[in-house]
């Protein structure tokens, strides 16, 4: 928390004119906090703020505003979701805005349409096109399966909505949810807490807290996944401290690892970024390779560390994506260049383009290709064309395929 922070009032509880402020001058975790409140206020002023916040650069900032959006559910909402679901690139964020977009009366068709475009993004690699998705979790069956859990909790787990169907309102769900909830209060229904942490209710942050599980690894991994579902950046010392829990057995630690990366993703706040960097070298220092690592060879944790940083879209951490561009053979999947490159694709483009630019100059030869295929991905054609004839036969050979439109 920053001094600014202490100074300002809490959100929660917070008049509009108060969240406002911390809208203006908090740090991200706050500005998150405020801006889920604001769909909680009766005041015309608090939708006007969630829609100035639609193109922020936080992007937990984006996800709650959509949210606060989605409950409100209003049809002159329609044009700026379908603006936002076509440009946004931040996971978690572009699902909210599905959300919100089917909650204000849209095509629940063009909302599956929007995730699996995105899921199925491709980039130019040494190895030809590849979609960062397959190694972070993102698929688009995945995708759509939370925005149907969301809009319709009460279908059997894994099965979709029908592309016509209209969901009842958020009130509704949550109520029956909580009732659910409540009925059950010693082993409460895991759907039903996936469910209700879907709904993104600021509200719902103390029933969480209070559902937590305690020395049960079933209770305690549905939490952690949990609240990344539900997005409050108060949960992330608590996901830190899981991430670094090295007093449970390898087993489960791999698992708490793994969905603390993903929720610590979901919140998309920068203030997690010291917690996801130093994790990143954790990982590869005190786990992977060693006794216990278990499925963490197949599906390493660090690539969720790296698609977590995308989602977090701290200025700072383009350094270390960058370094990942090379890396093709870290991993049984082949290294972890595709989500560096997928993360790298969803920062400001002024904290990238700089960092980027010296790479291609003077990076190694497979890292400099890749940092071309990034550059070219956000429309720097121009330094594309300039590196055809470039000494460095994997630098050539991606500048050639990037102009032309062909493959590798």
């Amino acid at each position: 928390m920053t001094l600014i922070d202490r100074l300002l009032p809490k959100p929660e509880g917070a008049t509009g004119p108060e969240l406002a402020r911390i809208l203006a001058r908090g740090g991200s975790s706050a500005r998150i906090r405020a801006a889920r409140v604001l769909g909680q206020l009766s005041e015309e002023k608090a939708d006007e703020l969630a829609r100035s916040l639609l193109e922020d650069d936080v992007p937990g900032v984006r996800r709650a505003a959509v949210m606060c959006l989605a409950l409100r559910g209003n049809t002159s909402d329609l044009g700026r979701l379908e603006k936002r679901l076509s440009v946004e690139r931040c996971v978690w964020p572009l699902l909210s805005v599905a959300i919100a977009w089917v909650r204000c009366g849209g095509s629940l068709k063009l909302a599956y349409e929007a995730l699996e475009r995105a899921a199925n993004r491709e980039v130019q690699t040494v190895y030809g096109p590849r979609r960062p998705s397959t190694t972070t979790e993102t698929s688009a069956q995945q995708l759509q399966y939370w925005l149907s859990r969301a809009l319709f909790p009460d279908l059997p787990k894994g099965e979709l909505a029908e592309a016509g169907s209209r969901p009842i309102s958020a009130a509704v769900i949550r109520a029956n949810l909580l009732e659910r909830l409540k009925s059950r209060p010693h082993r409460p229904p895991a759907s039903a807490i996936e469910a209700l942490a879907l709904q993104q209710h600021p509200a719902d942050f103390e029933t969480l807290t209070n559902l937590r599980g305690e020395g049960n690894r079933r209770g305690e991994t549905t939490m952690l996944d949990a609240f990344g579902l539900h997005g409050d950046p108060r949960w992330i010392p608590t996901l830190a401290t899981a991430m670094r829990d090295l007093r449970v057995a390898p087993g489960r630690a791999f698992a708490w690892r793994r969905l603390s990366a993903v929720s610590l993703g979901r919140i998309g706040s920068p203030e997690a970024a010291k917690v996801v960097t130093q994790a990143l070298t954790t990982e590869a220092r005190e786990f992977e390779g060693k006794p216990g690592a278990g499925l963490g060879i197949q599906y390493p944790v660090r690539s969720l560390l790296l698609w977590a940083l995308g989602e977090i879209s701290a200025d700072q951490t383009a350094g270390q994506l960058i370094e990942y561009l090379g890396n093709i053979t870290g991993t049984a999947m082949g290294g972890f260049y595709l989500p560096a490159i997928g993360a790298l694709l969803k920062l400001p483009q002024e904290a990238i383009v700089p960092a980027l630019t010296n790479t291609l100059k003077i990076g190694e030869e497979v890292q400099a290709a890749h940092a071309l295929s990034v550059l070219s991905e956000i429309g720097h054609t121009q330094t594309v064309d300039a590196y055809q004839n470039d000494p460095r036969e994997a630098v050539k050979k991606m500048a050639i395929a990037l102009s032309t439109g062909g493959d590798v």
